[in-house]
């Protein structure tokens, strides 16, 4: 007989009861895996439309939501950046931390930059094409998985536009 197998029986007829344990759990499991509680995919975030979670109950049964950032729009490059004015050798006001996220198509990128004092991100169209758009114009630029991506970040997103950067989405005013 193969070693297993013997450790196998073993085991079995050390617990008589070994088998309708198994069964049991097996049995429960399937049970959960089948409650409807266990998981409601697609539950919209109360804030960012854009954003789906998934209602899940825990082990004591509370009931809680959790919503993941995926890597829809993903950045293919993040940049650390720091500018610091100095004038006569002395450091200045002026002194910006950021980060830059390169969005979108790498031929046609859109510059997402993330003071690090802050707790929003500015966008600039490529070749700041933004400069000469209103609004609705620079809007209609940016991809909406790229906006997902960064509602999903950031309390607030702003834009590049003819009148300077201008809000394109806030998460206390929806815009």
């Amino acid at each position: 007989m193969a070693r297993g197998a013997s450790s196998l029986q073993s085991l079995g007829s050390f617990h008589p009861r070994h088998s309708e344990l198994v069964s049991g759990f097996i049995a429960a499991l399937a049970l959960l895996l089948a409650s409807p509680l266990l998981a409601e995919p697609d539950v919209p975030h109360p804030d960012i439309p854009c954003w789906l979670g998934e209602r899940t109950a825990s082990a004591s049964g509370d009931e809680f939501t959790m919503w993941e950032t995926r890597n829809e729009a993903a950045p293919y490059l993040i940049t650390h950046n720091r500018e610091q004015m100095l004038e006569s050798g002395e450091p200045t006001q002026l002194d910006y931390n950021y980060l830059t996220y390169w969005l979108g198509d790498e031929s046609d990128p859109i510059q997402a930059r993330h003071y690090l004092d802050t707790d929003e991100v500015s966008l600039l169209l490529p070749d700041s094409e933004g400069r000469s758009l209103s609004l609705e114009e620079a809007r209609a630029h940016v991809p909406a998985p790229v906006l997902c991506y960064l509602q999903k970040r950031f309390f607030r997103v702003t834009i590049l536009t003819d009148k300077g950067n201008e809000i394109l989405w806030d998460l206390g005013g929806g815009n």
